[in-house]
């Protein structure tokens, strides 16, 4: 299994399935993106509002695997939902898999944003992704989740790898003027005590 492969594709999916970034991929170390503002409101700084290997249980750490390339989706509209001030994007690998993928935006339109995101990853049931020459089937449907932030939802991802299913199981929420993804990803369904402790870690960075 091509892991590098695999999660910059989903790091992709996920800055998509937010609003928060588009068709390229984004690399495997923590990144930040300042496309030209689009608003007189200054936007903040990201980066510490981001997850960090403190925020996680023991055995976590940044995920600095090589991949490289581009990702491209087909079947799926969501993937041309492109329209924030500021983003940025970390991920992280306990042993290889289970792996956890964040990705925050900011935009004085982010409830607007995530309302039409909702409306089409809802739509989105199969989709193709394309990255380094590896191309993937995905499946997405709805999963159940508490609501987190002023309004959330949660989707699984199963994604088949050469006969594998790897599921992300992924939550996309709006608080204040933030975005914000949290997806893990493991061999079978992640675990979703974990997954409920990453995301209320990454909801109370945010400012309120």
């Amino acid at each position: 299994m091509r892991q590098g492969s695999l999660v910059s594709a989903t790091i992709a999916l996920a800055l998509a399935l937010a609003s928060c970034g588009g068709g390229s991929s984004a690399t495997s170390k923590t990144s930040n993106h300042q496309p030209a503002p689009t608003t007189t409101l200054p936007p903040p700084n990201l980066k510490p509002l981001l997850l960090s290997v403190t925020d996680l249980p023991t055995g976590w750490s940044v995920d600095n695997s090589k991949s490289g390339g581009s990702s491209t989706f087909k079947g799926c509209k969501t993937f041309n939902t492109v329209n924030q001030t500021d983003s940025a994007s970390t991920e992280f690998t306990d042993g290889g898999l289970p792996v956890l993928v964040e990705s925050l935006g900011w935009s004085p339109n982010a409830p607007a944003l995530l309302k039409s995101g909702i409306a089409n990853v809802n739509q989105c049931k199969s989709m193709t992704i394309s990255n380094n020459g590896q191309t993937e089937k995905a499946t997405m449907g709805p999963m159940s989740f508490p609501t987190v932030g002023s309004k959330s939802a949660a989707y699984q991802m199963i994604v088949n790898i050469k006969g594998l299913n790897v599921d992300f199981d992924i939550v996309i929420a709006q608080k204040g003027n933030y975005l914000v993804l949290v997806a893990l990803g493991d061999l079978g369904p992640p675990n979703t005590t974990q997954l409920q402790q990453f995301v209320s870690a990454a909801m109370t960075k945010i400012p309120a």
